[in-house]
């Protein structure tokens, strides 16, 4: 919830100040004068302005602000310079609590990004007796960062914005530019069309729906989302899956091998080891690897059974031992340093990537406090003068001896400084990052090195223990290639387990996504969805009734979009067939109807509706009255600001017939910004 409790503008002059100070009560308030340009419509601009939120009128910053608070401003036929302007909003949430948004806007001293929110009402405000903080708006992090502006708004106000589709692909925030844009109904644009004044810029898709799927509280976002995100890991299995099904191939077509019941596209696997190995031979028949395996041991055990003849080379058969096990012993040393080379690579870039967290944070919040320097900020923040906060000594971020003539670096310089230091650590990471990778190539080659000599150690070892004469180099040989054989095949059985296993938990990530997508609505709204929407229709229709809308005249016409959720008549906009009057009647009944939804389902909208100027279009005045007498009818917690330009007997009769307790009348009559 927002209520808007007080405005307060001021504006120097160099004859004096000028402004305007006025209370708002809780349910219907008009700003109202006799006569057009008196200044109403920049009242209810200021507002905006105060909330950051001045894109609604076409622009950032002063430059969205009319000539009154900028340069020019005429009271009573003369015309005086602005020096100063500046403005106050104090507004209340739902748990009671009020601030005051202090916002400048033609300000040398401070700039007009600068948000300063002081804790309690105007008038403790001005006095200074509550504290207050600098913010931003309109720069990067606004709406993310602590100290943006919008980021504190979202949460005083109890909103919980989702993030959402945008035009380029990327999940954004529901910014709040988007949802006020259908509270705020501005003069010039405004009553062109619903929501006409809701930005683009900020790419959401489908802004409009994804607004009215906020403020009624709506299930269909977080359908849609789920159903992406069970999109999206069905993208990611199939990638995984066809990657590991490749693989799997390569290894095996290395080995002259074939893989079967292994599907290139993922399944639900119930059997856990379904697939077979087989082994292209000789003889041009595929055999089953676990037989081929077999084969080969015996052949190996044949040739251990045949007589290795040694003759007299027994002393040359000692030494190629000693030398291969002098090798061996070389070998497994370098296997060792390899291992710690890896763990010192990976214990190296542990720390360093959280080193590059802790630098991201600093630069980050120095980042900050420069921006709200840069705005104008006096905010006296002890850390930033080297203070300790705790104790108020002299702090310094050097070893050095504590020696006041010291410089310490300025807030420019800290960003630099930690800038670099990130770069420095980034290429030291890459370097880390690369070294563990060499030392991960070179282990695996060793131990292929060190299999390979422990194999050719046992072999010379069998032939000195055989019987004297000459050796068979040919026994030998077939041996060591039968061992290799043997061993390699084993090492790819291995290796295809283990992506047999990533193939068997894609499989369980693949049955749980078909479960989640089954278990999603068939429609992207769920009954409770459905009820609100119905809901909105009626609220809608009855609204239009009430007003005096008369473009269609079978009512039973109108329908609320599923696919937008806006409101068309047999599936066209309504606009199409709408009178330039009919037209605004929509739009009063559309936002009125999405707020009475909201209200009954206790959706997200504020309770807060601002309409400049409703009786655009040469307006029935008898209709006007019916939709400022139901808008006072209303009986929930609501606020309703609304300009008017009160210049017939009938528009004041319509508001006199209002109940006095429901409404503040705030006449501006000379002009809404006078001498204070």
């Amino acid at each position: 919830m927002l209520k808007i409790n007080r405005l307060r503008i001021i504006v120097n002059t160099e004859s004096g100040k000028f402004g305007f100070d006025e209370r708002f009560e809780k349910q219907l308030n008009f700003i109202a004068s006799h006569k057009n340009t008196r200044g109403k419509s920049s009242c209810i601009e200021a507002i905006y302005y105060c909330l950051g939120l001045e894109e609604l009128i076409g622009g950032k910053n002063e430059k969205a602000l009319k000539p009154v608070f900028r340069s020019k401003l005429e009271y009573k036929g003369r015309e005086f310079t602005v020096l100063e302007s500046e403005f106050y909003l104090e507004v209340k949430n739902s748990s009671g609590k009020v601030i005051t948004i202090y916002r400048p806007g033609k300000k040398n001293s401070i700039k007009p990004n600068l948000v300063r929110v002081y804790n309690g009402d105007i008038d403790h405000t001005i006095n200074s007796f509550v504290n207050y903080e600098d913010m931003y708006v309109h720069m990067k992090g606004s709406a993310s960062n602590e100290k943006g502006f919008h980021t504190y708004l979202e949460e005083f106000m109890g909103l919980n914005l989702p993030d959402v589709p945008s035009y380029d692909d990327k999940n954004r925030k529901l910014y709040l530019q988007i949802i006020f844009s259908t509270i705020f109904t501005e003069q010039k644009r405004g009553w062109a069309d619903l929501f006409a004044c809701m930005p683009t810029y900020l790419k959401i898709r489908d802004a409009k729906k994804r607004a009215i799927e906020f403020l009624i509280g709506l299930e269909s976002l977080n359908i849609e989302k789920k159903r992406q995100l069970c999109k999206d890991n069905e993208n990611h299995i199939k990638k995984e899956w066809e990657n590991i099904y490749n693989n799997i191939n390569f290894i095996a077509d290395k080995k002259g091998c074939s893989i079967s019941n292994i599907n290139p596209k993922p399944e639900i696997i119930d059997d856990e080891k379904n697939y077979s190995i087989y082994k292209y031979t000789d003889n041009g028949k595929y055999l089953y690897i676990n037989d081929y395996i077999n084969s080969l041991e015996i052949q190996l055990e044949d040739l251990n059974s045949e007589s290795i003849i040694i003759g007299d080379n027994i002393n040359e058969i000692q030494d190629k031992i000693d030398i291969k096990q002098d090798e061996l012993i070389h070998i497994e040393k370098l296997l060792v340093e390899e291992k710690k080379k890896l763990l010192d690579a990976n214990f190296n870039i542990e720390i360093l990537n959280e080193n590059i967290k802790i630098i991201d944070l600093d630069l980050q919040n120095n980042k900050d406090v420069k921006k709200i320097k840069k705005l104008g900020s006096n905010k006296n923040w002890s850390i930033c003068d080297d203070i300790c906060p705790t104790c108020s000594q002299s702090i310094k971020d050097i070893l050095l001896p504590q020696d006041k003539s010291l410089n310490v670096m300025t807030v420019d310089e800290n960003i630099k400084h930690l800038e670099a230091q990130k770069s420095m650590m980034e290429f030291t990471l890459k370097n880390y990052k690369k070294n563990k990778f060499i030392c991960e190539s070179n282990i695996n080659k060793i131990n292929n090195d060190l299999k390979k000599g422990r194999n050719i150690l046992r072999s010379i070892k069998n032939d000195l223990y055989s019987i004297d004469s000459n050796i068979s180099e040919s026994v030998v040989r077939k041996k060591l290639i039968i061992e290799n054989e043997i061993d390699e095949i084993k090492d790819m059985k291995n290796e295809i387990s283990i992506l047999y296993d990533k193939i068997i938990e894609l499989s369980k990530q693949w049955k749980k996504n078909l479960k989640d997508l089954a278990n999603l609505p068939k429609s992207n709204f769920t009954y409770s969805d459905i009820k609100k929407i119905k809901d909105l229709k009626l609220y809608f229709i009855e609204n239009l009734q009430s007003y005096g809308y008369k473009s269609i005249s079978d009512f039973s016409e109108v329908e609320i979009s599923e696919d937008k959720l806006m409101p068309v008549i047999s599936g066209f906009d309504m606009k199409f067939d709408s009178s330039a009057s009919d037209n605004i009647r929509a739009i009063w009944a559309f936002n009125v109807a999405l707020m009475q939804t909201s209200l009954k389902y206790l959706g997200n909208h504020p309770g807060l509706l601002i309409f400049d100027e409703p009786g655009q279009q040469s307006m029935v005045i008898s209709d006007l009255c019916k939709f400022i007498k139901i808008l006072s009818d209303i009986k929930d917690n609501i606020q309703v600001i609304i300009g008017i330009t009160i210049d017939d007997d009938e528009t004041i009769r319509g508001i006199d017939s209002i109940d006095k307790s429901k409404y503040k009348l705030i006449l501006v009559d000379d002009n809404a910004i006078s001498p204070l």
